[in-house]
């Protein structure tokens, strides 16, 4: 299951979103299509692979296409903090 890490500000602007951590004081930039992963996980906790659906619907992609860009995604989202993995 993966969440937003508790210590995360997530600030929404015109080109993506700015994700702060409290914690280690990092503070990294999305830009679309990934700003929808967190944007998603926001609302609740999810499997990894329902949030890979989800990613792929919202933004019209091909599942086979995406799979390695979503995985190194969220494999460095949760390396930075951003996202946990329960």
């Amino acid at each position: 299951m993966l969440s937003i890490n508790s210590n995360t500000s997530i600030y929404s602007f015109k080109e993506g979103l700015a994700l702060f951590n409290g914690f280690s004081g990092d503070t990294h930039f999305l830009s679309p299509p990934y700003d929808a992963i967190i944007t998603s996980l926001t609302n609740s906790p999810q499997p990894k692979e329902q949030l890979f659906s989800t990613f792929c619907e919202l933004n019209d992609l091909k599942s086979e296409e995406f799979q390695d860009h979503f995985q190194q995604f969220v494999s460095e989202a949760i390396n930075s903090g951003i996202i946990l993995e329960k």
